[in-house]
């Protein structure tokens, strides 16, 4: 029974999708916290591109024919680049025109200056970032969403199995505010590889819009839309490159995915990749528990904000991945002992708090980042009875 190949169902699809979300936020996240561009390179490597690679060879097919790795024309090597660079500006559009709906379903977007910091800050440095930045993800989430998932789900039809992949690939992202340009770029990408019945358009297409958007961020240092004139002008290229890429692939034979017609993997080898995917959740949930987890504190150090015997609700501030902004409250360490108080300035490295001297004069003090220990989401004033 357990040498008997399963039926290939979508379900095959979906658990590696889940299985690589699981490596990602535990194996990669772990590593970019340490050194963004070292766990870029892990989290492409290990937790997306390991993933597609053994399910493949679960099944037992070759991965070139199964992720439709085929050399195609260099005319349409070229419309994928000119559609990478046109097709970035577009992405951001879409992301500013769902922004008011997204903002009413979970609030305003996060600060993500944390980020924001620590991406290039030269032109020096961006050379070094883009295989990392750009051609990595371009070669391993293609691989992993347009060939693996993609490919799997085919056997449920071409347009299906294109429309539910860019919903995963958006999903993949883990922001809402950041749902609608993967989302648009994914059916792109899914449709560019069912055309041309290579992965190949798609990955350059993916790495040259990421590479425009570190470059992009460079230049200007924002993720604002540029002047419409700009956008009607990306606009204008996309559509007329759109159209001749669509030209040069009409007379292309498309073909299934060998994922979808082949038989599914054995038994036993999904009972084992459905017990991995398991302990991968538990890994998480402990994971964000031990990082991230939301403790009271009691405010016995007074902050001129908080009055002394309240109840503070405090997101831990491990790996520096809270995010603060002058006004925020925070709890941090010194010398053993724990204090709460209110933000005043944010640099890249440094924080200056209120405090109060000994004359009882409010003025400002720097403290290091590494020493804040939690940021205030929510405090409670507890009854007069019970502060006594």
């Amino acid at each position: 029974m357990s040498n008997k190949p399963l039926p290939r169902t979508a379900l095959e699809a979906y658990l590696l999708f889940w299985v690589s979300l699981e490596l990602v936020l535990t194996v990669g996240l772990a590593a970019q916290m340490i050194s963004i561009p070292i766990g870029l390179a892990v989290t492409e490597l290990i937790a997306i591109l390991l993933p597609a690679v053994l399910f493949v060879r679960m099944g037992k097919l070759p991965l070139r024919e199964a992720f439709r790795l085929k050399l195609v024309p260099g005319k349409i090597i070229f419309c994928s680049v000119v559609l990478g660079v046109s097709s970035f500006l577009l992405a951001l559009a879409a992301d500013a025109l769902a922004e008011p709906l997204v903002n009413a379903a979970f609030g305003h977007a996060p600060d993500f200056a944390w980020f924001t910091t620590r991406l290039p800050q030269s032109w020096t440095d961006l050379i070094w970032w883009l295989p990392v930045c750009a051609l990595l993800p371009g070669v391993c989430e293609e691989i992993l969403f347009r060939g693996a998932i993609q490919g799997t789900l085919e056997r449920k039809g071409a347009v299906k199995a294109v429309v539910i992949t860019a919903i995963l690939f958006a999903l993949f992202h883990l922001n809402p505010w950041n749902f609608a340009a993967p989302l648009l770029l994914g059916l792109a990408f899914g449709f560019a590889t069912i055309c041309s019945n290579s992965i190949i358009p798609a990955i350059v297409w993916h790495s040259v819009a990421d590479a425009t958007a570190f470059t992009s961020f460079m230049i200007y240092k924002t993720n604002h839309l540029p002047p419409w004139w700009v956008m009607l002008l990306s606009a204008t290229v996309f559509a007329a490159t759109g159209v001749y890429f669509l030209r040069l692939t009409r007379n292309t034979i498309r073909e299934p995915s060998p994922l979808a017609l082949s038989a599914g993997i054995q038994v036993a080898q999904a009972r084992r990749l459905a017990k991995f995917a398991g302990y991968g959740l538990a890994l998480l949930i402990v994971g964000c528990f031990t990082c991230f987890a939301v403790s009271p504190v009691a405010t016995d150090q007074l902050s001129p904000e908080i009055p002394r015997g309240s109840i503070a609700l405090m997101l831990r501030n491990r790996f520096e991945m809270v995010s603060l902004k002058s006004g925020d409250v925070i709890t941090f360490k010194q010398e053993g002992k724990l204090f709460i108080r209110r933000v005043t300035r944010v640099s890249k490295d440094e924080i200056w708090i209120t405090e109060k001297t000994d004359d009882g004069k409010i003025v400002e003090k720097e403290i290091s980042m590494s020493e804040v220990a939690g940021k205030c989401i929510k405090h409670f004033d507890l009854p007069h009875s019970e502060k006594n």
